[in-house]
């Protein structure tokens, strides 16, 4: 196993709007099963307190898949690839 130690975030950290990343416009993502109710958003999003259930038993997975960034004037594309 591989481990990093980090240097906590601080508590004067920006507002949501500043250099964040708006991953509920902008994120896709695969998952293999989702209840109903339990929607992956509500892992990935901030403010968000139910999170995710699967729909199915067993292992799931939850992958990223691309970012999106709309550049001036158009509508979303694609900024990177996971």
């Amino acid at each position: 196993m591989r481990k990093r130690l980090i240097t906590p975030i601080p508590q004067a950290a920006p507002p949501r709007d500043e250099g964040w990343l708006d991953i509920e416009r902008t994120a896709v993502v695969e998952v293999t099963s989702e209840e109903k109710g339990y929607p992956v958003e509500s892992a990935l999003v901030s403010g968000e307190t139910q999170g995710w259930r699967a729909a199915d038993s067993g292992s799931q997975t939850i992958r990223p898949m691309e970012v999106l960034q709309a550049a001036p004037g158009s509508a979303l594309g694609p900024l990177s690839t996971l």
